[in-house]
């Protein structure tokens, strides 16, 4: 026995036109008038075509339905069919670039400007241009002194290096004697406030640096609290005046008299060459700074990752670039200088010069152990004049 819906009829059609479109042979084939519903039989409903058209109109993917739907024309199904192909191969191609970007593992720089209450106040570094004091490296000897003098002179190739035969070396300590030889801070330090009350020559420390004896204020020393900022300007923050002793200059020390000055933090090590400025005697200078801390992510971010240094608790550029330096000496010659780190052997007045007389053609030898710099000088000079052109020329 059949049933039949109200709103049904059976057809018994060879053919079945469903909206005007040619469906095909059908057998017991229910068709909703209301809805144009098509219920199909057990046999057609196994049928691959069938499945599929049932398929596309149950799936969320837009335009699948256009492309199953029995009703609508072979052109219009392969419209639908070019432009759901083209939307997949537009997903594989984002899936692959953001898979592929993801393992390249992308790093982003953020910037973020803070406004504390309180700054701890940098460390300042001032050294005097003249490294020794004429008539201190005078009471030492004629021999000392004209070796002295012989070491600041520039050679070329075909002059002849400073005569060291006189000399006993036996028991030379070069720290001491560049200790005893430098500029005091009681002398170099004429008159010093801090946020407007007096400080003195007490307030700084002393600092062996590739320049030389320099003297530090806020240091950061175990015995020295670390002092703070709150407000801007010179009345809240440093002022010193200080005692050139330009009449106590060395011959060929230094082509200029003034003073070197480095402003760093308490971990950094002061490479005055390289990051210090000049200040001039007979002239007042104010220097506003700002602060900017950087973060490098370690790998597989990127290759700015910290190392692990020897000489060194805490990881700074100078201070990496300070270990550097003193492993390449003392592979080369086999001592350090005064102010490198470490428990080698330091370096007489001898040595220190034949050794850099001899490696003269390894530049970066030459300039890390003559001038206190590296190859990294040479690049970073390349920099400043490519810059400097391309600005002037180009920008």
């Amino acid at each position: 026995m059949s049933s039949v819906h109200p709103n049904s009829e059976i057809v018994r059609e060879d053919t079945i036109q469903l909206h005007g479109s040619h469906v095909g042979k059908r057998d017991n084939t229910v068709v909703d008038q209301d809805t144009h519903n098509v219920a199909v039989s057990p046999r057609q409903s196994n049928s691959c075509l069938w499945l599929i058209y049932g398929f596309s109109k149950e799936i969320s993917i837009g335009g699948v339905k256009y492309i199953g739907d029995p009703n609508l024309g072979i052109l219009r199904r392969f419209i639908w069919l070019v432009l759901v192909i083209l939307g997949l191969a537009g997903l594989s191609y984002q899936v692959i670039v953001s898979i592929t970007t993801f393992k390249s593992w992308p790093t982003n720089t953020n910037m973020k400007i803070e406004y504390a209450d309180k700054m701890v106040f940098p460390a300042v570094t001032i050294c005097n241009y003249n490294p020794l004091r004429n008539h201190i490296v005078q009471s030492h000897g004629d021999d000392i002194m004209n070796m002295i003098t012989a070491m600041f002179t520039v050679y070329t190739v075909e002059s002849d290096p400073p005569d060291f035969s006189n000399i006993d070396f036996e028991g030379f300590d070069m720290t001491a004697f560049r200790i005893e030889t430098a500029h005091t801070k009681e002398d170099m330090v004429a008159r010093c406030s801090w946020k407007q009350q007096p400080c003195s020559s007490d307030n700084f420390t002393m600092t062996l640096t590739d320049f030389g004896v320099c003297y530090t204020f806020n240091s950061g020393d175990i015995d020295m609290e670390l002092l703070q900022v709150e407000a801007k300007g010179s009345r809240f923050a440093l002022t010193v005046t200080l005692n050139l002793e330009q009449w106590d200059y060395i011959l060929g020390a230094s082509e200029v008299a003034g003073f070197r000055l480095a402003i760093h933090g308490q971990t950094e090590i002061p490479m005055i060459r390289d990051s210090g400025f000049a200040i001039a005697p007979g002239t007042r200078t104010l220097i506003g700074i700002q602060k900017r801390q950087m973060t490098n992510l370690p790998s597989p971010h990127g290759k700015c990752a910290e190392r692990f240094l020897r000489y060194y608790s805490t990881y700074t550029y100078s201070a990496c670039l300070m270990e550097c330096e003193t492993d390449y000496l003392i592979g080369k010659c086999g001592c350090r200088n005064f102010y490198m780190p470490g428990n080698a052997t330091e370096c007489n007045p001898e040595e220190l010069y034949v050794c850099g007389y001899i490696a003269e053609s390894d530049i970066g030898g030459s300039m890390g152990l003559l001038l206190g710099a590296s190859a990294i000088t040479i690049v970073e000079l390349m920099d400043f004049c490519f810059v400097n052109i391309f600005r002037r020329c180009f920008a």
